[in-house]
């Protein structure tokens, strides 16, 4: 009997859904539990005592004449059930009537099994014997109990149900959110307090369940309310309250009947109207903040700059040492008055939630080298030994954010240098794969002043240093560390600090995935290109950084041309043309970014192409972006050196020049804007005439994919990202535009991986690159052509 014990207990489920299916099938559902789970306590009743049965007897019991079933198990079983059932109201005709569907319900499982025959039989006849015990049982009891005994049982039954339903009616009046419930065809059959309250008007709980008959707006809705329950279980619609029109959402959920009496709705209403209002108080916190930090950012760093910048020019004036150490100082002063700024505004974009990640494949041991070039000239100022130390186990090429890792590891070892006055500085990176997933582990350690063991809790609040004597002899605002955590955080890591007797040790750790090696193409070149003498227009309204930006810009070699204000900048433009434009944002009367625009839509085409940089003290990213979106080529934030501004002269430039900058990393890839080759092939195979209406096809219809595309970057809708950038990589390909191609490929990429700020990024650089692009299209296919021709 072993194999009906397993079969028995193995298939619960089933043994429900086919009792279920007769009881439906005979009407029996309209007398028993809506719920599955009280089905489920019946089958489990009766397979527990029929599993025991097969124990206890082995084989089939018999039903002699004489028998004193009152001893029997599975009988006393019966009568157990018929004092529970009968209590409950049920008849014995019910109980018998649907005890025959539960016998068959088991029969079939074992009929329906892959059984031998014999076994089979022999387990139907057990069955068949068990549920006749069970109603002998039952019948028993039945017969044997009085009138007066069966009433009684009814009455305190009935009084328990009464109980039991007013418990849950009480529980529903009492829940807070507004519930509706629906019946099968969509008319209202009741709703709690809090919904009648809403609709109705303040009435005490039950008034609509026990009969109060009253008129409500929500009758009028409920055709309204149904149309949206058809398209989603959850949504937000106004709705029409005693009290105006109010924003709700809507949660909606069918009944949980099996036995399908009760097929109505519940909905249970969620008044959004207080959290879109708060949401849009955060939205317009968070716009001030952003404003507020944009307006800080300018406001500091527009006179930095003209102390650094004029600091600088002064070093090229002769200068005795006296002279030459105050200007020294001077500059020690704005740089530590720069770093103290850029904590405070990195501390602000990370709590207003601006920090963005990106992923991408880097190389380790550059990172770690690049930090140390700029920290062991510090150390070795004050004479202290600096190394490096990286695990085997660590892979050299990972996949993550560079840039993070490189701030926090700059921050902590600046910190272990500026705090150990002798000994060593060391960075340490290892593999800790002890961890529930592998992570890259870095050690900071230092021989310095250590951290008291009562600070180290608080050492990563904002604004914490030990004390204020560390602050008075060491400087800093406190942030530096504040900050590490926050990224350290966001890298989904843990950062801790901890004393070592002769020092400390900052450990941070972020998640290990293995990269890939970069791949390198082009030649490598150790120079950076570098453009020739250049008319450029200078548009700046302060004095100071007007002299400072001229100073650099003739330095190079450059002819600079004065403008105070965006009106003057646009009057020299119409009187004659410039090789390059350097425009301020904030400018008196029109803004620089209206100047951009104004200069892209102008008639005359060569100025419309004449490239621009935007000068702003403003380097939030959300305000950079605006730059390109505007028109710039290219942004130089204040303050600025001589060889930034250098640097970002070349990369706007370099792109007109025909090729993409080259630096001497190796990692870096280079193209060429345009390939000739390809509008030659066209002129060979076509002829001049269709080969021009290709090029003329392009140059008309590309520009509003561009337009597309940021629309769709814009709305988030990555799939027409992807297939625009997929579009337009084949098209800008077609006519030689190899550069473009490759940016619509990486953008295409980007979109598919719903990688916004990678695709935003990817896409400023197609829309400024496609606009040089196609002034040489132009220039290229007139010189194809007129070669042709000659």
């Amino acid at each position: 009997m072993k194999k009906l014990q397993t079969l028995i207990a193995d298939n619960e489920d089933w043994l429900i859904e086919r009792v279920l299916f007769y009881a439906k099938k005979h009407g029996y559902t309209q007398f028993t539990s809506t719920l599955k789970e009280a089905w489920r306590a019946s089958i489990q009743g009766l397979s527990a005592p029929l599993i025991d049965a097969l124990t206890i007897f082995g084989n089939l019991p018999d039903l002699h004449a004489g028998t004193d079933f009152t001893k029997n198990p599975i009988t006393t079983f019966g009568v157990q059930q018929a004092i529970q059932h009968r209590a409950r109201g049920v008849t014995l005709q019910l109980f018998l009537g649907l005890n025959k569907y539960y016998r068959q319900t088991y029969v079939d499982l074992v009929m329906e099994d892959r059984l031998p025959s014999e076994e089979k039989e022999r387990y139907r006849l057990f069955i068949e014997r068990f549920f006749d015990l069970i109603e002998l049982g039952f019948c028993s009891e039945w017969t044997n109990a009085t009138e007066s005994k069966k009433l009684a049982e009814t009455q305190e039954r009935n009084r328990a149900l009464a109980n039991e339903k007013n418990k849950y009616l009480t529980i529903f009046e009492s829940l807070k959110d507004p519930v509706i419930l629906l019946d099968d065809e969509g008319a209202i059959q009741n709703m709690n307090h809090a919904a009648h309250e809403l609709f109705v008007g303040n009435r005490d709980p039950g008034a609509l369940y026990y009969g109060a008959d009253q008129k409500h707006s929500i009758e009028n809705q409920v055709d309204f309310l149904k149309a949206h329950i058809g398209e989603s279980d959850k949504f937000e619609i106004a709705l029409k309250t005693k009290d105006g029109m109010q924003e709700f959402e809507v949660r909606v959920q069918r009944m949980l009947d099996v036995s399908d009496k009760f097929l109505g709705t519940v909905m249970i209403l969620n008044n959004v109207a207080a959290y879109k209002r708060a949401n849009e108080l955060a939205e317009a916190a968070s716009k001030m903040k952003s404003s507020f930090l944009a307006t800080m950012s300018h406001e500091i760093r527009t006179p930095i700059n003209g102390i650094l910048g004029m600091a600088n020019l002064l070093m090229d004036t002769p200068l005795s040492q006296d002279q030459m150490d105050y200007l020294e100082k001077i500059t020690s002063s704005g740089e530590v008055l720069m770093a103290v700024l850029n904590d405070i505004l990195d501390y602000s974009k990370i709590e207003a939630g601006v920090l963005t990640l990106e992923t991408v494949d880097f190389n380790l041991c550059e990172v770690m080298e690049q930090v140390a070039e700029l920290v062991a000239p510090a150390a070795t100022k004050k004479g202290l030994e600096f190394g490096l130390s990286l695990s085997e186990e660590v892979p050299c090429f990972l996949l993550g954010d560079p840039g993070k890792i490189r701030q926090v590891l700059l921050n902590l070892a600046s910190n272990a240098v500026k705090f150990t006055p002798s000994g060593s500085v060391t960075m340490e990176v290892q593999c800790n794969q002890e961890s529930d997933k592998p992570m890259v582990r870095f050690n900071v350690i230092d021989t310095g002043i250590g951290v008291s063991e009562e600070k180290i809790d608080h050492l990563f609040e904002p604004f914490t240093q030990e004390n204020a004597s560390i602050t008075r002899l060491y400087g800093g605002t406190g942030l530096g560390l504040a900050i590490c955590k926050k990224l350290v955080t966001a890298m989904d890591g843990t950062i801790t600090c901890s004393n070592t007797g002769q020092g400390s040790i900052f450990t941070f750790e972020v998640p290990l995935h293995e990269g890939k090696p970069q791949s390198s193409s082009g030649e490598v070149i150790s120079q950076v290109w570098k453009p020739r003498s250049l008319d450029v227009l200078l548009v700046e309204d302060n004095e100071v950084n007007m002299l400072v930006a001229e100073g650099f810009l003739k330095r190079q070699g450059h002819n600079v041309f004065r403008a105070g204000s965006a009106e003057d900048a646009l009057d020299q433009l119409a009187e004659r043309p410039f090789e390059l434009i350097l425009m301020d944002i904030r400018l008196p009367g029109m803004s620089g970014l209206d100047a951009v625009r104004a200069i892209r839509a102008s008639r005359d085409k060569l100025c419309a192409r004449t490239p621009i940089i935007v000068l702003s003290a403003n380097v939030i990213r959300s305000e950079v972006e605006k730059c390109f979106v505007a028109g710039a080529n290219g942004f130089l934030g204040k303050p600025f050196t001589p060889e930034d501004m250098e640097s970002a002269i070349s990369d706007c430039l370099s792109e007109h020049a025909g090729v993409a900058r080259i630096t001497n990393k190796p990692q870096q890839k280079t193209y060429p804007l345009i390939d000739p080759k390809v509008m030659q092939q066209h002129l060979e195979l076509l002829g001049p005439q269709p080969a021009t209406r290709i090029i003329t096809a392009f140059m008309d219809t590309a520009p509003q994919t561009i337009e597309t595309l940021r629309q769709a970057l814009d709305n988030r809708a990555y799939a027409d990202v992807a297939d625009q950038a997929h579009s337009l990589k084949s098209a800008v390909g077609n006519v030689g535009l190899v550069h473009a191609a490759d940016l619509a490929k990486q953008l295409e990429i980007a979109a598919n991986e719903q990688n916004q700020d990678r695709s935003l990024a990817i896409y400023q650089a197609l829309e400024t690159n496609f606009r040089q692009s196609l002034r040489l299209l132009q220039e290229g296919w007139e010189n194809v052509l007129s070669d042709h021709v000659a």
